[in-house]
């Protein structure tokens, strides 16, 4: 079972990571366009678990959509981070 507030934790914390390392990175195009990436599709994918509230199905799909991105796979294990204790 996933926990929402955990995923949304989680998620906040990626975005706070992702705004400190666009500040040291600026310079390098490539570093710069990839950190904006990161940070629009963890701002949507948050967006999205707060409009789900605690619908397994939605959080499920909505945790399964960060673990194949691409663009975030350098971030830790999503399902670890906001699974229910």
């Amino acid at each position: 079972m996933l926990d929402q507030r955990r995923l949304v934790k989680a998620i906040g914390d990626d975005l706070q990571m992702c705004r400190e390392s666009g500040h040291f990175h600026r310079a390098d195009d490539t570093t710069a366009d990839r950190n904006n990436l990161e940070f629009s599709t963890l701002t949507t994918h948050l967006m999205w678990v707060e409009s789900v509230g605690d619908n397994q199905a939605e959080l499920e799909r909505i945790v399964h959509s960060l673990e194949a991105n691409p663009f975030l796979r350098g971030y830790p294990r999503w399902r670890g981070r906001c699974a229910a204790v």
